[in-house]
């Protein structure tokens, strides 16, 4: 995974989670697939519009098919419902049948987002978000640096993917505001979004999880999961 990562250019780095995560799924693409095979459940997504994957022998056909993981994490990550992301990854007929018997996408889907996107994109994050901080305080040669932006977004990449929230507003509610539905902690955002001091450091010693914790629950903040 090293070796395409350091190949990235960091004029291209993102200031989003989605960003992130559309960097992850180049990275994977461009990785051997045997490497591959053993980081994420290929086999889950025989049935969908993603099946080439699971197929070794299938490689000249392999970039279609990242196109449309990109497309589902994307969906995952924006809150778009199971029903919508089974018309992206099953078929395109998903719309009114969100059943869960036999021959329903939605059973499938809701498999392939737990174990590829909950179970096994969070892992592959995390390090992902080890390799660039690594190589920007370790690999002088490469002359990386991270905007404050960039490595909020990283350093969420990998919880934004456990919780299907590819923005801030929504991983906060998912985070202290106890909306553990991805759903509906992406319409709270909309609803009653944080103010960006809530998600948003203020210098490169805030950049942890528990200084956003702590700006967000402070007396003096005037945002709370309540509203």
């Amino acid at each position: 995974m090293w070796v395409q990562v350091r190949r990235l250019d960091q004029r291209e780095f993102p200031d989003t989670i989605i960003g992130w995560a559309e960097v992850l799924v180049d990275v994977l693409q461009r990785m051997p697939y045997s490497i591959v095979a053993e980081m994420l459940r290929l086999e889950d997504l025989d049935g969908t519009l993603m099946r080439d994957l699971a197929d070794a022998n299938a490689t000249t056909r392999h970039g279609i098919a990242w196109g449309v993981f990109n497309d589902v994490v994307k969906g995952w990550l924006e809150g778009m419902s199971l029903t919508d992301l089974a018309s992206v990854t099953v078929r395109g007929d998903a719309s009114g049948k969100n059943g869960r018997g036999s021959g329903n996408p939605l059973p499938k889907i809701i498999g392939l987002t737990e174990q590829i996107l909950v179970f096994g994109m969070t892992r592959i994050a995390g390090g992902l978000a080890v390799l660039v901080t690594s190589a920007v305080a370790r690999e002088g040669d490469l002359g990386w640096q991270l905007s404050l932006s960039a490595a909020r977004a990283l350093e969420q990449l990998s919880m934004g993917f456990r919780a299907g929230a590819g923005d801030g507003a929504s991983l906060l509610w998912w985070r202290f505001g106890g909306l553990r539905y991805r759903r509906l902690a992406h319409l709270a955002a909309r609803v009653l979004p944080p103010p960006r001091t809530c998600s948003q450091p203020t210098s490169t010693h805030e950049n942890g999880p528990g200084a956003r914790a702590r700006r967000c629950s402070t007396p003096n903040s005037s945002w709370t999961p309540s509203g």
